[in-house]
């Protein structure tokens, strides 16, 4: 299984949650970023590859972590 994360964060004074996750069933990783539940940002990045997710579930983490850490990084320079 490959773990999503999820992340509070400060950001223009307030506190917005961060949650990346993997959907397997159109290869993308989505990034969804939550101020008081509402969606005030989001982020897309769909993986090609061939197979079964778990064959390669350590690249897909990698590339998960990556992009979930580029949005913190983000939201805190920005913020």
């Amino acid at each position: 299984m490959i773990q999503g994360r999820n992340t509070e964060i400060e950001y223009r004074g307030r506190k917005v949650h961060v949650q990346t996750q993997f959907m397997p069933t159109t290869k993308t990783i989505v990034s969804l970023i939550f101020d008081n539940g509402a969606i005030i940002g989001s982020r897309k990045k769909r993986l090609i590859f061939e197979g079964e997710p778990e064959k390669i579930k350590d690249i897909i983490e990698e590339k998960l972590v990556e992009q979930h850490k580029r949005i913190l990084d983000e939201r805190k320079r920005n913020g």
